[in-house]
């Protein structure tokens, strides 16, 4: 008969760790994300700048994830660790070009003063 290995109470601990750690990292992107959209109906002046802002938060929670699977490397599989990497590096990349799209947008569309005469004309 062959005896099964169990994992011990601590590598339990360490993986419960690990999980937590991501749930945190999610639950504190879905809260800033309900933040900066609310944020983004509340004025409609700033909305491209909202858009980067929330860009470069997911940047900032894709390096994060792609930092936690880098240096825990050896508690994943292959082919979650591929996916794991890919998908963040693909995440920032997106991110990265949407937040400086938007950036510009902001910086180009900002409304220049206007003279207006004393009949209120342009």
């Amino acid at each position: 008969m062959k005896m099964e290995n169990f994992i011990t109470e601590e590598e339990n601990t360490e993986s419960v760790r690990y999980i937590f750690i991501i749930m945190a990292y999610v639950f504190a992107s879905i809260f800033l994300t309900i933040i900066l959209i609310s944020a983004y109906y509340a004025s409609d002046k700033n909305q491209y700048m909202l858009i980067a802002a929330i860009a470069i938060l997911v940047l900032i929670y894709g390096s994060s994830i792609l930092t936690i699977t880098i240096m825990n490397k050896t508690i994943y599989d292959n082919i979650t660790y591929m996916g794991l990497l890919g998908s963040s590096i693909f995440i920032m990349f997106f991110m990265f070009f949407i937040g400086i799209y938007f950036l510009f947008k902001h910086f180009s569309t900002r409304s220049k003063p206007m003279i207006v005469n004393e009949y209120g004309e342009f």
